[in-house]
């Protein structure tokens, strides 16, 4: 009986049996020629022929009763069907799905799924078709758990032997894959590396390689593993494959092996990660090069993991005996310790985080020794180098990423003048000191400004200078100019022809002024510090020019050619000549040209009437007050750190001798 609401598209034809006679000859010739066969042929002989209709469909659906029958698990009716109908491949309106796919519905016993397998492939079942959700009748089954790993190399032996092409390297990677590798109904591992291994069996040899690296890379970045699963299936699959697959050719176009997108998972925790990698290391995978621009140490710094998820793969790789290694340009003599942290400087790690890393990696706080030595010979204006075994790096000039650098100067500079300003004492003692340095019609200018009037003088300039950096300045935001109150202090690195060391400048704004605060060194034919009067937009634009880091060289032909030009007459914006930079430390001579030209600009604010070059006088005085102090504490720092942190890490200073004496305190 045909099922309710389908249709036969051939109802002039239905199964039947045709009786057909055998073709008689003449029986008196055969009589006579053929006397033996005379009792055979006395009875005629019959063919019988069945003809299989297409299987009916429903007209709105194109569902079939053998979509039905396999859907409910009817095993025998199924069997009747496909004996009765031909053209099994019959794809449903709406899922796309063929009556192959309904296999996956049902828990069959290997002999049902088999016979039933078998017979939809002959009667014209195609195991590529794809579902309107783009799967084939393979991918269904990856999900299945009641079939073996033999099983599935019996269905793919099948499906091989109809022509199916197993592998399209310009399509996308076969589901069946990726389900299995994933295995959503806990499939063990073992049992999932066989059962993609058999598929790879079917797979040309000439493609396994590019399927193997896809796959790989679709794994390792899968969000769909439970702890552990990726590493484990990793090492499972690159022991199946063998010689079949070679994971160290694993490149994709931008040069990145399995490690990088290993990585790149961030469903990964650290310790199986350093797992992950380290299987692949096993296998020929580079750790030295993970991309055509570093390794998987380099990796790890640059991706935007938490500082915590990367100290702790750092430490599980060198607990598997990776090493933590850097990219290096062939005329990098630096030591390694170096080139490491100045790598760590420019992916802006804070100094904790640097330290961190670098006791992890060479047990010692090359970091600080680092700083200290840097500032050291920025703030000696000194061209000085430090030499070991392992190469030499120069001392002298800081990039604008080294904030740790900035922020010690700005926080020196707001303790010193704190310090100063802390109490009536404090400020008398200091004036008597610098009274007693200067003329005497200095010393009669400074008793013209009561003790409240220097006390707010000292902190604000403390204050201005502890915000100097741009590097430091966090979140601010520029608005407009004139909605700064009081002065403004920036030094900015701005670009230079040499793109390993940009220029510091130092700016400091006031109302309708702003002061270009450098000494000089190959910036402009003159140094010192000058004086600038500029519209309200120009000065908008100067500012935000300087927080932005334009190119410096049209930056101050845009703003400040009469610095470039040759100075002549008296009339020339100059507040004061300084020397020339003797050293590459133009950080730290643009702060103190600004911290010059911050104290000058709160003199004359105080007393306007008073004679410019005394204000001067006064200012240097100052400012050399500091520097002083400012060597003498670096000084200390440097000898405290070797006294504890650093005493497994040779001391740079020869002697205690004065480093303001004659003899040189440091042995560089």
């Amino acid at each position: 009986m045909q099922p309710t609401g389908f249709t036969n598209n051939t109802s002039n034809y239905s199964p039947f049996n045709i009786t057909l006679p055998a073709r008689e000859t003449k029986k008196r010739a055969l009589e006579r020629n053929l006397p033996d066969l005379q009792a055979a042929n006395k009875k005629p002989r019959y063919y019988s022929l069945i003809i299989k209709t297409p299987l009916p469909l429903h007209p709105a659906t194109g569902t079939t009763p053998l979509h039905i029958a396999l859907q409910e698990m009817q095993y025998e009716d199924a069997l009747a069907i496909m004996k009765k109908h031909s053209r099994l491949n019959v794809v449903e309106l709406k899922t796309g799905w063929t009556p192959l796919h309904c296999l996956f519905c049902c828990a069959w016993t290997s002999e049902q799924f088999f016979s039933l397998f078998n017979s939809l492939l002959n009667g014209g079942c195609q195991p590529n078709v794809k579902t309107t959700s783009g799967k084939t009748f393979l991918d269904y089954l990856a999900n299945s758990n009641s079939l073996s790993p033999d099983h599935y190399n019996e269905i793919c032996k099948t499906i091989a032997s109809k022509g199916y092409v197993f592998y399209d390297p310009k399509s996308d990677l076969p589901q069946f894959l990726l389900e299995t590798a994933e295995a959503h109904f806990s499939v063990p591992i073992p049992t999932r590396v066989a059962i993609i291994k058999n598929y790879f069996n079917f797979i040309p040899m000439e493609l396994k390689q590019q399927a193997a690296e896809r796959l790989f890379r679709t794994v390792l970045q899968s969000s769909e593993f439970g702890s552990g699963e990726i590493a484990e299936l990793t090492e499972g699959l690159l022991n199946a494959f063998g010689e079949d697959f070679n994971p160290a050719e694993a490149l994709d176009e931008k040069e990145a092996n399995l490690c990088f997108y290993a990585l790149s998972n961030c469903y990964t925790g650290a310790e199986e990660l350093a797992r992950i990698i380290h299987i692949l290391h096993q296998h020929g995978v580079s750790t030295k090069k993970c991309t055509s621009e570093g390794s998987v140490f380099e990796c790890i710094i640059a991706f935007r993991n938490s500082f915590h998820f990367k100290k702790e793969l750092i430490r599980h790789l060198m607990a598997y005996g990776i090493q933590c290694t850097i990219t290096r340009s062939e005329d990098d003599s630096s030591p390694t310790h170096v080139a490491v942290i100045e790598y760590l400087i420019r992916h802006k790690l804070a100094g904790n985080e640097i330290t961190e890393i670098m006791r992890l990696v060479t047990n010692q706080d090359w970091y600080r020794e680092f700083l200290l030595m840097k500032l050291i010979a920025n703030c000696y204006s000194v061209d000085l180098s430090w030499d070991d075994e392992s190469g030499s790096v120069e001392l002298s000039g800081a990039r604008g990423s080294f904030k740790d650098f900035f922020r010690w100067l700005e926080t020196d500079a707001l303790e010193f003048y704190e310090s100063k300003a802390q109490s009536s004492e404090s400020a008398d003692s200091f004036l008597q000191t610098i009274a007693s340095q200067v003329s005497d019609p200095a010393q009669k200018t400074l008793r013209e400004l009561d003790q409240t009037a220097w006390i707010n003088l000292l902190r604000k300039a403390g204050g201005v200078l502890n915000h100097a950096f741009i590097q430091n300045s966090g979140d601010y935001t520029l608005t407009t100019l004139l909605e700064i109150q009081g002065l403004h202090a920036v030094v900015s690195s701005l670009k230079t022809d040499d793109p390993k060391a940009n220029h510091m400048i130092g700016l400091l704004f006031r109302g309708a002024e702003v002061f270009f605060c450098n000494r000089g060194d190959d910036l402009t034919r003159r140094s010192g510090i000058s004086r600038h009067v500029l519209s309200d937009e120009k000065m908008n634009t100067v500012f935000q020019q300087a927080h932005e880091g334009v190119h410096l060289y049209s930056f101050i032909r845009e703003h400040f050619l009469e610095r470039i030009q040759e100075v002549t007459g008296q009339n020339a914006p100059f507040i004061v000549d300084q020397k020339q930079q003797q050293a590459s430390n133009c950080p730290v001579a643009s702060f103190s040209s600004l911290e010059l030209g911050l104290i000058v600009a709160l003199l004359k604010e105080q007393m306007p009437l008073s004679d410019h070059n005394i204000v001067i006088e006064i200012a240097r005085k100052i400012k050399k007050a500091h520097r002083s102090a400012r060597r003498s504490k670096l000084i200390e720092e440097y000898r405290t750190f070797h006294a504890g942190d650093g005493a497994n890490i040779p001391s740079q200073i020869s002697s205690e001798t004065d480093p303001f004496g004659a003899e040189d305190p440091m042995r560089m």
